[in-house]
């Protein structure tokens, strides 16, 4: 996370979007962590822990692949990659609940 945000940071000077970036940034991280923490519990089958913090991991990848091309650097193939790891990430969290 801060590795995005210190990336981002000088696309956003001059702009009122840096606390709700932050805002976002950290809202993100802490959910990955949560998926992180939760894959340590024993209580919870193994299959749904991993598919959980992989979820997780390509979630944090879409919305950092979309701030670097809102925010830093647009790039032509953003759209399709932030969309594929969305859907994944949608996907595999959605899986983790149903394990």
């Amino acid at each position: 996370g801060t590795i995005v945000l210190v990336y981002l940071w000088r696309g956003l000077q001059g702009r009122a979007l840096r606390g709700a970036v932050v805002v976002s940034v950290l809202a993100i991280v802490a959910m990955a962590w949560r998926a992180a923490v939760r894959a340590e519990a024993p209580s919870i089958p193994f299959p749904s822990r991993v598919v959980a913090v992989a979820g997780a991991i390509l979630f944090l990848a879409a919305d950092s692949v979309l701030a670097v091309d809102r925010f830093r650097r647009p790039f032509r193939v953003a759209q399709p990659v932030v969309f594929a790891l969305y859907w994944a990430a949608q996907t595999l969290i959605g899986f983790s609940v149903r394990m």
